[in-house]
């Protein structure tokens, strides 16, 4: 059975956070240790381990459906792009961007 996004993600944070493939497996809901070292075969999961909490792959998650593009740091715009190709993936601007002059934009180029 393929591992979920979820599961990759949990075993990343995990990993980001200083922990141990053992500690990365468990919190994956994983049997072994030789698939977390797989899996950082992976260079979109080497992405997940070594890039902000907050930033996942694809566009900001929405809120309650509503269309309205969340992040769970309201304090930076940010604009996910890929590097080859330089498509964006995903936006975010907090609405106090907006009221704010020295708003700053940060720009993750993903490396897919």
């Amino acid at each position: 059975m393929a591992a979920s996004l979820r599961q990759r993600q949990k075993a990343a944070d995990v990993l980001r956070a200083n922990g141990t493939y053992a500690q990365a497996a468990k919190a994956a809901e994983i049997k072994s240790v030789s698939t977390i070292k797989r899996w950082l075969d992976d260079p979109e999961f080497r992405a997940m381990v070594s890039s902000s909490p907050d930033i996942r792959p694809g566009a900001p998650p929405k809120i309650g459906g509503r269309g309205v593009q969340e992040s769970q740091s309201d304090v930076r715009s940010r604009m996910w792009v890929a590097a080859e190709s330089r498509e964006v993936l995903g936006s975010y601007i907090p609405p106090t961007a907006f009221e704010h002059q020295a708003a700053v934009l940060h720009v993750h180029i993903a490396h897919l």
